[in-house]
């Protein structure tokens, strides 16, 4: 779909009535809201063979806004990581993947990928699907001088676990389930 035909839709209404109104912001409008209060996780969904471009793109807006020390971008797709790494290797990367089979030295991120953690040595985050984190894995990547993220966590016993096992950040769509029991 083209941005003016996404216009059409709310980006809000699932929420509540009062926010039918809203509309999925472009990037340039998040940069300017955010404007460095808060850092802004960008997901580059697939590469430059689906968006040609698109790491470019995005690393343009990254400077034009001036945001280097406030923006994340992450990935499931390597390429896409590795791209951005050779346009600006300034700019903090994080690995999505879903999970990660130690014994194998291989991890799934939508495609199954023989390789192994060390192989993201230039990223500074892990990423990944809650109900594949282990303890394990959570202690490998800490070994890694990396820090260990998982997504997307809405159940509030679930993200006390998650916090005891010792990762470092959790993405939710209910951030005031946090120290509920």
């Amino acid at each position: 779909m083209t941005y003016s035909e996404i216009l059409k839709y709310s980006a809000g209404v699932k929420f509540s009535e009062k926010f039918k109104n809203e509309k999925i912001p472009t990037l340039d409008e998040v940069f300017e809201l955010i404007n460095g209060q808060a850092v802004l996780i960008i997901e580059i969904k697939d590469g430059d063979d689906y968006y040609p471009g698109i790491e470019q793109r995005v690393v343009d807006a990254i400077n034009k806004y001036n945001a280097k020390s406030w923006v994340i971008i992450h990935s499931f797709n390597d390429s896409a990581l590795e791209k951005v790494r050779e346009i600006d290797e300034t700019i903090e990367l994080h690995k999505l993947f879903i999970v990660d089979f130690p014994f194998l030295s291989l991890i799934y991120d939508g495609k199954f990928r023989i390789t192994n953690l060390e192989h993201y040595g230039y990223v500074t985050e892990i990423s990944t699907y809650y109900p594949f984190t282990t303890q394990r894995l959570v202690d490998e990547v800490h070994a890694l001088n990396k820090k260990i993220n998982v997504w997307t966590v809405n159940d509030s016993i679930k993200i006390n676990r998650l916090i005891n096992m010792g990762v470092d950040g959790i993405i939710t769509d209910y951030p005031n389930y946090f120290g509920r029991e």
